[in-house]
């Protein structure tokens, strides 16, 4: 079995720069949440207010669900293209 890293191997991750403070993540947490809220008030606000939303999901085919995963997990899989304007 091989041994335990030690604290001085190279292979262990870089630590986040001096100037990284935990309020940056939380800032971005928060305004994540903001947005994702706001995208949930304009979609509801959009389809006439939260009956009509409901009624809409009732209406959705969420067969698509079980081909989509495998197909997000794979396109996160494949390596982008190289583009050839930064070969030149």
């Amino acid at each position: 079995m091989a041994d335990p890293p030690s604290s001085d191997d190279p292979t262990d991750a870089v630590p986040a720069p001096a100037g990284t403070a935990p309020w940056r993540r939380a800032l971005r947490f928060g305004l994540g949440l903001a947005l994702g809220g706001a995208a949930i008030w304009v979609v509801v606000t959009a389809s006439g207010g939260i009956s009509d939303a409901l009624d809409a999901l009732k209406k959705v085919d969420w067969w698509w669900l079980l081909p989509a995963a495998p197909a997000e997990q794979f396109s996160s899989q494949v390596p982008p293209l190289p583009n050839p304007a930064q070969h030149a």
